[in-house]
């Protein structure tokens, strides 16, 4: 994102520190700088902002704001005050049909502008970006997004049917051409922008034509809203169309914005448009499930945990107010207890959000869920993930501020036998459907659907708790709550505060310590199992393969036929391994050249799978390439390879082991059920390796391009080996040379013929024909030297 240092200079009163100085600071504590450059008079920075940082970084506030931080500057509100608003303006409605995809929308209407030209200050700044200028009122919008990083929008408000606006999902057939003259149609899952005929803009990516601010245009109607990023994103891909507001609402965006953007962009169109009559219409908000502000809390032990570091509580509150992040210091279960009995009586909503209902209606577990997220501790949202989440305690040492857990019996809602977020899948047999705050003395407070409300009564006599299957403990230590800003939506658990943190006191301040030398757990018999298994074939000759785990064979009776498949070649999961084998063998035949092979040899240890279960199998899969009748059949090679593996595998077994011969392809295949083989192996008659020092190893990476074999025959005179043949075809080759190899050799009238294969390859490129004959035709020229006859 292109960043203008002007423009960030307008934030603050003191000036900033030097272009430079700025790039560095940004660099080593917030985002990547890419570039700086000079235009005319300013300075423009290319920033990397990254996806977690783009809800509040891709704008010049958002960046303005961490240099603030950094620099220790105060920031300046930009928000200018509005002139009073007028209600005689024309009536504006706005109708959300979806509010999951369409969180906000902030509407105006503005009446009497005048459309044209923008002052140059608007336009040298939108240029400096790269931005071309429109008019004043599309230049304004695009001016307060790049500032704010709110996108908006502003229809013409005499060319829409009627002045009510709705959000709503397109219907089939419908289509609609975009500003840039675009035709695009559309789905029914694409969102669109509306009046009570046709669409005006598809939400969150780009306006039409029919509604467009031309300089005919007298009154508007400005749009700042809040979209679904998957929504849009999806809608961007379909449509094929990307834009600056589609990027950023693909980001997600804070809610709260919409508002903050409207008034800016309403007081900057009131300056650079307005005229005498114009009239500001009132604001129209549609929000439909305002969000509660969250929450997060770190003690001071938990941060010198993370970072390292002996910071003191002055240090991170110190932290913190540079953050602008507001914090209390708090003792968590004091907390909950202080503020649990003010929600007595509060609604029960079964299924109420701990964020959008809270505390305004609760059910069992978004009530015990609030009450600990208020304290700064974040414990899972469902009842049965709080029960295996917490610490347990015995029903006899119950305190105030513990979780009682019980399992009522009534199947209305399911009793659940198993975790659905936290560890999902841990078993829970007792079963769990309840959960209510224990108040000490013997009383315990719930929210219970029984009595429609939040209430406190005596344990012993709730009917909620008659079946109490356990008691959890959150013990955390004091805290700071924070109170994340709204902007910030990558802030969410204690390790992103740690994060913040680290970044304001400098990651150059935490200490350089050894890594802890832990002692490793013991690796489980069935791994070095295999372990052992990959090491005794890599050893005589064999490479490992990965093959993929789906395939398009199999009999829905017997194997596991997939939902989803994200093909029709690849839905089911593989019963065998040997299937895969052919096709890898066959490629494998091609490299023979450059890997010098005689024979391809290749094994897979991977899971296959069928209706009882999945298991683990060895393949061992050979090609024979070589034709020269001594050569090693692939049968022979196979059972070599069985043969080493038989102190590792009961080869008696013929039960668990499978082969395919195939003497057309010359192809053998072995597959092995290596689960029964781990099964049957004495504990502890594998051991782990010992590790001394590494061989200094350097890596060399594989080419990318193709290679390309040449062969040449020379008859060289009695006396001269193979081996000086080969280093003097080698030397004249030159580095493109992958690999020489000598295939025949006969002799004949006092002379010697050697056959040589040259195989060549580069790092960079793809050979030509015509770089290889020059690379031969030198070769040529140095056998006519030595009077070496070139068959």
């Amino acid at each position: 994102m292109k960043i203008s240092f002007e423009w960030l200079q307008s934030f603050f009163d003191k000036p900033l520190p030097s272009p430079e100085a700025v790039a560095r600071l940004l660099t080593m504590h917030a985002y990547e700088v890419e570039w700086v450059e000079k235009y005319h008079d300013d300075t423009i920075f290319e920033i990397d902002i990254l996806p977690n940082r783009a809800h509040d970084s891709l704008s010049h506030r958002g960046v303005a704001r961490e240099l603030a931080v950094l620099a220790k500057l105060p920031i300046k509100e930009i928000i200018s005050s509005l002139p009073a608003e007028i209600e005689n303006v024309r009536k504006l409605s706005v109708t959300i049909e979806d509010e999951k995809l369409c969180r906000r929308y902030v509407g105006r209407v503005i009446e009497n502008i005048a459309v044209g030209p923008s002052p140059e200050w608007l336009v040298r700044r939108l240029e400096s970006i790269g931005q071309r200028t429109i008019n004043n009122v599309v230049d304004a919008t695009n001016y307060a997004m790049f500032t704010l990083g709110q996108p908006l929008h502003a229809f013409d408000a005499d060319r829409p049917d009627s002045c009510g606006i709705i959000v709503r999902h397109a219907r089939a057939g419908e289509a609609m051409k975009t500003l840039d003259g675009q035709e695009i149609r559309f789905t029914e899952d694409m969102l669109v922008i509306a009046d009570t005929a046709s669409p005006l803009a598809l939400a969150g990516v780009k306006g039409g034509t029919q509604a467009e601010v031309t300089e005919g245009t007298k009154n508007i109607i400005l749009e700042a809203a809040n979209f679904e990023p998957k929504n849009v994103r999806k809608t961007s891909q379909a449509v094929g169309i990307r834009t600056d507001s589609s990027m950023r609402f693909e980001r997600e965006l804070a809610p709260w914005l919409a508002s903050e953007a409207m008034e800016y962009v309403t007081a900057l169109i009131s300056d650079t448009a307005g005229t005498e009559e114009t009239k500001i219409g009132i604001t129209i908000d549609a929000y439909p499930r305002p969000q509660a502000p969250y929450l997060v809390g770190v003690s001071t032990e938990e941060v010198n945990m993370v970072l390292g570091t002996t910071l003191s509580d002055l240090d991170i509150a110190s932290a913190f107010d540079r953050l602008g992040f507001p914090y209390e210091k708090k003792n968590p279960v004091a907390h909950v207890l202080s503020i649990a009995r003010g929600l007595e009586g509060k609604p029960y909503l079964w299924g109420a959000s701990v964020a959008y209902d809270a505390p305004k209606r609760f059910d069992c577990s978004s009530f015990t869920a609030y009450l600990f997220a208020q304290a700064g501790v974040n414990i899972p949202r469902m009842t049965v993930d709080q029960y295996v989440y917490g610490q347990q305690v015995s029903e006899n040492d119950i305190k105030a501020g513990d979780l009682i857990f019980a399992n009522t019996g009534i199947m209305k809602r399911g009793i659940h036998m198993e975790t659905k977020e936290y560890l999902p899948g841990t078993q829970v047999p007792e079963g769990v459907d309840h959960v209510g705050l224990s108040l000490g003395g013997g009383q315990v407070m719930h929210a219970t659907e029984k009595e429609g409300k939040v209430v406190i009564e005596p344990l012993a006599q709730s009917s909620g708790f008659q079946n109490i299957v356990g008691v959890r403990r959150y013990e955390v230590p004091e805290r700071f709550v924070v109170s994340v800003p709204a902007e910030r939506l990558d802030v969410r658990l204690p390790v992103d505060l740690v994060e913040e943190i680290g970044r304001i006191v400098g990651y150059d301040t935490v200490p350089v310590r050894e890594p802890r030398s832990d002692m490793p757990s013991p690796v489980p018999q069935e791994v070095l199992f295999r372990d052992a298994v990959r090491d005794a074939l890599a050893d005589i000759g064999f490479s490992e393969i990965l093959t993929s785990s789906f395939t398009a064979e199999g009999d829905p009776k017997k194997h596991r036929l997939l939902e989803n498949p994200i093909s029709e070649d690849k839905k089911y999961l593989r019963h065998a391994l040997a299937p895969a084998f052919s096709d890898v063998l066959a490629k494998g035949a091609y490299y023979k050249d450059l890997l010098g092979i005689g024979a391809v040899q290749i094994f897979e240890i991977g899971k296959v799978f069928d209706k009882d279960g999945e298991y683990f199998v060895l393949a061992i899969g050979v090609k024979r390439l070589a034709k020269d009748k001594k050569a090693r059949k692939e049968d022979e090679i196979l059972n070599d390879a069985l043969a080493v593996l038989s102190c590792l595998i009961d080869i008696s077994d013929k039960k668990h082991i499978t082969l395919y011969f195939d003497k057309n392809t010359e192809i053998a295949i072995a597959e092995v059920d290596i689960t029964y083989a781990a099964e049957a192996i004495p504990v502890n008659s594998i051991t782990e390796p010992a590790y001394g020092v590494s061989p200094d190893i350097v890596y060399k990476p594989v080419s990318k391009y193709p290679f390309v074999a040449r062969d040449i025959s020379l008859f060289v005179p009695e006396g001269i080996g193979a081996l000086a043949v080969e280093q003097t075809l080698a030397e004249h080759a030159g580095e493109l040379l992958s690999r020489i190899m000598l295939f025949d050799k006969f002799e004949k009238d006092g002379r010697i013929s050697y056959a040589f294969r040259l195989v060549f390859q580069s790092y960079s490129k793809t050979l030509s024909d015509e770089e290889v004959n020059g690379i031969m035709d030198a070769i040529y020229e140095m056998a006519q030297s030595k009077q070496w006859e070139v068959r």
